[in-house]
């Protein structure tokens, strides 16, 4: 029986990246199924968790005067200009085959590509069952789709995706979308691979909670949303709606501050003009640079009222904004601007959360109406549902993977 698992994760803690969060979850959990994990990773922290063995990026600030540092130029600016680190998979590859163990299965966990990589070479040398884990789909994912219609050479890009992406499906015994939107797509895509296509939601951690914290006395209500805003998820559609209302009269820009907390791609603004006005008149904040994680959390915890954006271009409805699971902890309401049928609409309808759900395309009036609507909602904290509190709870999540893990037969041949 399986009872080790080599988890290949670029981003791993204390690493704040989101990508950190969902490998974090596996490796807590899946000893209390009867697997040890071991984590290969690239993190640069000074102190790793014990399960952890870190493997330092040679390229992660490439030079191009040294070899290897050209080497990866090149590769990030012909073939794969979506992902960090393409020679580090070279650079890890022999640490990870030193911890395979006869009773291994491997768990790569994607973006970025470097990890199915490794695993790629490690199941076609060894024969050690391999399960890959994508965080983001890799064809038709929505930030792989806007680089490649604007970068020179996106063509090749795209055709890199689909030349592993095929090559990931065949090889893998089992692969895990994150999203119901990705499985669907990828039934259609490779029926032929059904029986080894699941399904396992990113979530939370009950164990490290997030919860409402009291508003700060203060004369306005804040609306904030915390992460990066970029060309394919913006919030244009609320600043133009607000500024239409207090135009009009309807609302007041004294008794509302919306706060865009994170990075801020310029381009993701359509109206200049208006957003550098609103923010003359003191409604919008947004200074486009990050925050601490826990200042932005803080931030969260203390809002009147919480933001959440999706992908609404170029890819939108596949994927489900991480934030919503902080959001639902905190139970305060929230306005979400979405794609019809998207997962993120589909989980805050069953979520038992105060929330409000627009369309990017929606007529000027419903827009307004809507926001009017929601901004009416009182701040008071409300519990998510039962059903959302234990379908994307991390050790519940992890028990489904660790299920998985062991239907698996061990490695086909061992290690030479």
């Amino acid at each position: 029986m399986i009872n080790h698992a080599l988890l290949l994760a670029y981003y791993y803690p204390p690493d704040t990246e989101a990508g950190a969060l969902r490998p974090s979850h596996f490796a807590r959990y899946l000893p209390q199924f009867g697997i040890t994990p071991t984590v290969i990773t690239a993190s640069e922290a000074p102190q790793l968790p014990p399960e952890a063995v870190a493997v330092p990026n040679r390229t992660r600030r490439p030079v191009r005067t040294q070899p290897l540092g050209f080497t990866e130029m090149a590769l990030r600016k012909f073939l794969f200009p979506h992902d960090e680190g393409m020679l580090w998979s070279f650079f890890a590859f022999p640490t990870a085959a030193r911890q395979l163990r006869p009773s291994s299965v491997v768990l790569s966990s994607f973006p970025p590509i470097n990890t199915h990589l490794i695993a790629y070479r490690l199941k076609r040398r060894f024969g050690v069952p391999w399960i890959a884990d994508f965080r983001d789909p890799l064809v038709e994912a929505p930030t792989r789709l806007v680089p490649n219609q604007t970068y020179r050479y996106g063509r090749w890009s795209e055709a890199i995706d689909r030349l592993l992406e095929a090559r990931i499906f065949a090889h893998a015994d089992l692969l895990i979308a994150n999203t119901d939107q990705v499985l669907a797509r990828w039934q259609q895509r490779y029926p032929h691979y059904a029986p080894k296509l699941r399904l396992l939601w990113n979530g939370f951690d009950s164990a490290d909670p997030i919860t409402p914290l009291p508003i700060p006395a203060r004369p306005y209500r804040e609306l904030v949303h915390v992460g990066g805003i970029f060309v394919s998820r913006h919030p244009n559609a609320l600043l133009e709606s607000c500024h239409r209302l207090i135009v009009n009269g309807r609302l007041d820009p004294q008794r509302l501050r919306v706060r865009l907390i994170g990075v801020l791609e310029p381009q993701a603004i359509h109206n200049r003009a208006l957003f550098d006005d609103l923010t003359a008149r003191g409604f919008l904040e947004a200074t486009g640079q990050p925050v601490p994680r826990q200042e932005a959390r803080r931030a969260l915890c203390e809002a009147d009222l919480l933001l959440l954006l999706d992908v609404l271009d170029f890819g939108g409805g596949q994927q489900l904004p991480s934030k919503v699971f902080e959001y639902a902890q905190i139970g305060r309401p929230i306005l979400t601007f979405t794609v019809p049928g998207s997962p993120l609409e589909t989980i805050l309808e069953g979520s038992g959360l105060p929330h409000v759900t627009l369309y990017p395309n929606a007529p000027p009036e419903r827009v307004d109406e809507a926001v009017l609507r929601f901004l009416a909602l009182p701040s008071d904290p409300v519990p998510a549902s039962d059903w959302l509190m234990k379908t994307f709870d991390a050790r519940h999540r992890v028990e489904t993977l660790a299920r998985w893990i062991h239907e698996l037969p061990p490695a086909a041949r061992s290690r030479r």
